[in-house]
């Protein structure tokens, strides 16, 4: 995963609005602080903020949808249960901060919406 875009939401804050993309997908991520000087050519993975609808999938292709609010999205890939990491692609989506049912098997498709991803 990489940066591709940076778009300052509040400069003096540090607050931005990064794109991360995999070539394949692409999600707009909210960093505070975000500093260029500190800027990764590489991104190990991104936290999702308010997690719900966490649930197995019938479908066995990734698939990230833009929500209707500017940093919300539904999210569809592969469940890593010892990490509570998601994987779309090379995008790894950290969803420990939701409520993962415990039934849900190591290496199931998911599905869930976020209201935000954050990159730390």
């Amino acid at each position: 995963m990489k940066i591709i875009n940076v778009e300052w939401t509040d400069e003096s804050q540090y607050d931005a609005s990064v794109t991360i993309s995999d070539d394949r997908y692409a999600v707009v991520c909210f960093s505070s602080p975000f500093s260029l000087d500190k800027q990764m050519s590489c991104v190990d993975k991104i936290y999702g903020f308010n997690v719900e609808n966490i649930q197995r999938s019938d479908e066995e292709e990734p698939e990230i949808k833009k929500g209707v609010r500017f940093y919300e999205y539904s999210i569809k890939g592969r469940f890593e249960k010892k990490t509570s990491i998601v994987r779309v692609g090379e995008i790894l989506i950290d969803i420990s901060d939701g409520v993962i049912p415990k039934d849900i098997l190591d290496g199931e498709m998911i599905e869930f919406t976020v209201n935000r991803l954050d990159l730390y």
